[in-house]
């Protein structure tokens, strides 16, 4: 009877101690995973915002002020994932040199639209033939 006793009684301590330890883990790995989320939301409404901004949906002033809070908080993301987005061996824009990611239709550092480079190699589509 006493060997059963320690043995919930230590099982009890091990669960109470190593459960919130195990949860703070995964709180962890879920508070990445949601600033993850957030980044590329984030991004994928900067990608909008120029997209409103060259049809002319959206006036300047109100571009500019958008702009500067989509990056406060895209700025806010990498801090919080460790990242930095000025680091990178790929691509990089031609206008500041920042660096970019295939996806990106617009520089995070200046907002130059990407102009998406094609391969000298690629095959050029030839007219159809009429079948007469």
């Amino acid at each position: 009877m006493t060997i059963f006793l320690i043995i919930f009684l230590t099982l009890f301590i091990l669960g109470w101690v190593g459960f919130p330890l195990v949860q703070a883990g995964q709180g962890r790995r879920l508070d990445h995973e949601l600033w993850v989320e957030r980044r590329r939301s984030l991004m994928n409404s900067l990608d909008a915002l120029y997209h409103k901004k060259e049809t002319g949906e959206i006036e300047e002033d109100d571009f500019v002020n958008i702009e500067a809070g989509i990056l406060k908080n895209l700025a806010a993301c990498y801090q919080k994932l460790g990242e930095d987005p000025t680091q990178s061996d790929g691509p990089a824009c031609h206008a500041c040199g920042a660096p970019l990611k295939a996806s990106y239709q617009h520089c995070v550092a200046c907002g130059t639209r990407v102009v998406q480079e094609t391969s000298a190699e690629a095959p050029v589509p030839q007219p159809a033939e009429s079948l007469s």
